[in-house]
């Protein structure tokens, strides 16, 4: 049910602008898509096209998108692609084309007629890529060894167990494949870009090796030592576009990390995963693969998470662990984030409108605060701690928005999130912080940090006269002037 709500989820959650792109060589890019343009002509009936993408890496359910295209016209497709893959289409019958983030891939599609017959579909598509593929589905039964259920061995994936002379048996067929596969490519590969050829030639070899862990793995302990697994390289730059690649990396720190405590789910078995294989995978790879590598597995922390005590642990494991990722990482680790957020049904922040939390706190003086004591005015809520360095440093911008302010009607209240009020009175001393300055005893701190979504710190929210959220996580003090003096204005 996961797999299944998280393909609607996808089917609407990613749209961008297509665009075309003069011929390149693919990089990998965490945050791209690929797009398809539908061409559609001599419309004489509904016409079905239905697409469907299954990433291996990072690994995701396969999504599926359709169009029924009742008039002629230009119809865009799109999807979230972070190196070229394999996607499927049905128009009238099946096929897989190349799809190469950046891009965009044209198809005309319509009806064509005979006579009297019944109009037939048809669809038009070129480039040697194209008919290289179609080629290789004609001749092997596969485009890939990523077809598992075409594959040269896919018979011996009927049985959880294997017995030694299955195994020798399957891996004499996956070598003969293997070496077929390799011919065949260089039959074709004066028409072909180098990158392809590249790509190809990582898909056969660790496809092949990735097909053989999983059968090595079927074997008993006993075949297993004496049986040699297979040896590939394992970092290896000219692999960095190959899906098959980095899902044979996957597969073999499985194998080479298994759990001891394997009755944990959701983030906490991922995550102890990923702290057990750490010293594997520095060990086996380096530079922009290991980059890329870790980068979806830290995204995959968020996609296995099950609730939103998981999705904390996440975001608290990649807060320590890796406090330096670049914003494109952030983005694309964030989006799986989004999409788990979404699928758990779990709000990660107060939409606009809703009622703002409630908070009974107290002043330098001891008297007790309610947010409802400031009913008829707009209140400025700024969340800070006073072990955060950040926090300091902007009171003084802070103190300018006060005197801006002046006299208007709305209120700076300052929250310190930590039960430390000797040096909170000494840094309202010191830096002269303008507001009104409350504290959090015993568990205010959870609860506000809960209630208003805050991850980090300084955090502001804005609040209008009937204690109605405006804006939670909005503009700090340097930036949100001129945005109050227009609710003033309004009001």
């Amino acid at each position: 049910m996961k797999n299944l709500l998280f393909l609607l989820l996808g089917t609407a959650f990613f749209t961008q602008e297509c665009s075309s792109q003069e011929n390149r060589t693919p990089q990998i890019n965490v945050n791209d898509s690929t797009c398809i343009k539908i061409i559609a002509d001599d419309i004489v009936d509904t016409l079905s096209v239905q697409t469907r993408f299954c990433s291996l890496f990072p690994f995701r359910p396969c999504n599926g998108k359709a169009i029924n295209i009742v008039k002629s016209g230009t119809y865009y497709l799109s999807y979230r692609m972070t190196k070229p893959e394999l996607v499927k289409f049905q128009i009238g019958e099946s096929f897989q084309i190349l799809l190469i983030p950046g891009d965009t891939t044209v198809i005309h599609v319509g009806f064509k007629t005979n006579g009297n017959e019944r109009p037939s579909v048809y669809y038009k598509t070129s480039g040697n890529i194209y008919e290289y593929f179609h080629a290789k589905k004609k001749k092997f039964g596969y485009y890939s060894f990523a077809d598992f259920d075409d594959n040269p061995v896919s018979k011996f994936f009927n049985k959880m167990n294997i017995t030694k002379q299955a195994y020798s048996e399957a891996t004499d067929v996956l070598n003969t494949s293997v070496e077929q596969n390799m011919l065949f490519l260089n039959d074709h590969k004066k028409n072909l870009p180098n990158w392809l050829v590249d790509l190809e030639k990582a898909n056969i070899t660790y496809g092949a090796a990735y097909i053989s862990i999983q059968l090595y793995t079927r074997l008993t302990p006993d075949a297993q030592k004496e049986t040699s697994i297979v040896k590939v390289k394992f970092n290896n730059p000219a692999a960095h576009l190959s899906s098959l690649y980095y899902s044979f990396l996957m597969e073999y720190l499985y194998y080479r990390t298994p759990l001891e405590n394997n009755n944990v789910n959701g983030s906490i078995r991922a995550i102890n995963y990923f702290s057990l294989q750490s010293h594997l995978v520095d060990s086996l790879l380096s530079g922009e693969i290991k980059d890329y590598f870790i980068t979806c597995r830290l995204a995959d922390l968020y996609f296995v998470s099950n609730s939103a005590e998981d999705l904390k642990l996440v975001d608290s494991f990649i807060a320590s662990n890796y406090p330096k990722l670049n914003e494109a990482k952030i983005r694309f680790i964030k989006y799986d984030k989004a999409q788990t957020t979404r699928f758990l049904g779990i709000k990660s922040n107060l939409p606009k409108g809703d009622k703002a939390p409630r908070f009974y706190l107290k002043d330098m003086n001891g008297t007790p605060f309610e947010l409802s004591n400031f009913k008829g005015k707009y209140v400025y809520l700024h969340f800070w701690a006073t072990w955060c360095e950040p926090c300091i440093k902007e009171i003084s911008t802070l103190n300018q928005l006060f005197s801006k302010l002046g006299d208007k009607p709305i209120e700076i209240i300052n929250i310190c999130l930590d039960d430390n009020p000797g040096r909170w009175k000494q840094i309202i001393e010191e830096e002269n912080l303008k507001g009104t300055n409350l504290i959090c005893k015993g568990n205010w701190e959870k609860s506000l940090k809960n209630l208003y979504f805050i991850t980090e710190v300084p955090h502001f929210t804005l609040v209008d006269q009937n204690g109605l959220i405006i804006n939670n996580k909005c503009n700090g003090p340097g930036d949100i002037y001129s945005e109050i003096i227009q609710l003033l204005d309004k009001k």
